[in-house]
């Protein structure tokens, strides 16, 4: 008892009698009553030690980082928020996003659009859509909803032709006979107006003979149609007199030059008095001769009507061949089989002009509400 009263010592003499440096470890034991008690000889020990030195770095770059993003956000923000655009967007505002558009270098962007926005018409479904499954492009509509969609609808969507229609159905003697006759009926079935004009033994050959170029015209203005149907060719196949005055033989350079100029001539006069032109080209023939001569004025027929935006070659070569060779017979789309010609092998009959208009009927209804 007694000998353990006077091993006891004060806390003052502890720190100050002891004669090792203050480690890190045993500054943590003590109070803090007496850490108060350290020399600056000890503190400069405590600080200078590796393991503090190591922890203090990184709290200081993170502290001075923080430091240099906070003034930078401070500087911006009023800048950032004058720049984000309000939702007011006025008649002017839209004139001038369209007039940017037009003037910049969007046009590939307006390209891809417009293909887009085609495939868009042809669903029926579009308008079920949740946005979620609306292509990202379609957000503009959102954004500028009269003036992007007004310009898709006028610009880069054509609409179709509706009723009420009227069209002209003219050409040589096989729109006199069956096919045109044919024509007239089922398109004025279908609720179209309808007009036929046709002449025998007529085409774009001997203009002195016959001028449809001008012939046509006429019967286009008196009638004002929206759409013609034309189809010339089986007389064609003769020497022809050029507009340069010459005489051109059958089959030669010449005469395919002199042809393809009045089919050009015909069609840049008549084709713009109308919105959609249909020019059949003729079904294979059955006579040799007549298949070699209907054969070259349907290339030609087809070269020259590329030439012009709203005119249609209606090919119907192959639809009345078997494995690319003449036949008779020929089944209709309903499987039916039966003769589609008369005995020249040129002229179709009732089955045959059939046929030819499930042809045509598919290339009208790509431009025509039927």
């Amino acid at each position: 008892m007694h000998s353990s009263k006077k091993s006891k010592a004060k806390p003052n003499q502890l720190i100050s009698e002891s004669k090792m440096p203050l480690s890190l470890n045993t500054a943590a034991l003590l109070t803090p009553q007496k850490i108060t008690h350290f020399s600056s000889t000890d503190n400069q020990l405590l600080f200078s030690s590796p393991v503090v030195k190591n922890f203090s770095k990184p709290i200081l770059n993170f502290l001075f980082a923080f430091f240099i993003i906070s003034l930078v956000l401070i500087w911006e923000i009023p800048t950032i928020a004058k720049e984000i655009p309000k939702n007011n967007y006025t008649e002017s505002t839209l004139k001038e996003v369209e007039n940017r558009l037009k003037t910049s270098g969007f046009s590939k962007l307006k390209r891809q659009e417009n293909l887009f926005f085609r495939k868009v018409v042809k669903n029926q479904d579009i308008q079920t859509l949740d946005d979620e499954e609306i292509p990202e492009i379609v957000i503009v509509k959102k954004l500028h909803p009269d003036s992007v969609i007004t310009m898709s609808a006028e610009v880069l969507l054509p609409q179709k032709l509706q009723k009420p229609l009227k069209i002209m159905i003219m050409g040589d003697s096989m729109i006199q006979e069956d096919l045109g006759i044919f024509l007239e009926n089922q398109l004025t079935k279908l609720g179209f107006a309808t007009k036929r004009v046709a002449k025998y033994s007529t085409g774009l050959t001997n203009r002195k003979y016959f001028d449809w170029e001008a012939y046509a015209q006429k019967q286009l203005i008196e009638y004002n149609p929206e759409v013609a149907i034309a189809m010339f060719g089986a007389n064609d196949g003769q020497n022809i007199t050029g507009r340069d005055g010459l005489l051109h033989r059958y089959g030669t350079a010449g005469w395919n030059d002199s042809y393809a100029q009045n089919v050009r001539a015909f069609l840049q006069v008549n084709s713009k008095l109308v919105k959609k032109f249909y020019l059949f080209g003729h079904p294979i023939a059955g006579n040799p001769e007549f298949r070699e001569k209907l054969g070259r004025i349907n290339s030609i027929f087809e070269s020259v009507s590329a030439e012009f935006s709203n005119v249609v070659f209606v090919k119907t070569w192959d639809r009345f061949a078997v494995n690319g060779n003449y036949s008779a017979v020929i089944a209709d789309k309903n499987g039916f089989r039966s003769r589609v010609k008369y005995d020249d092998g040129v002229h179709v009959n009732g089955q045959g002009s059939k046929i030819m208009f499930e042809v045509l009927q598919p290339e009208m209804e790509k431009d025509i509400v039927f």
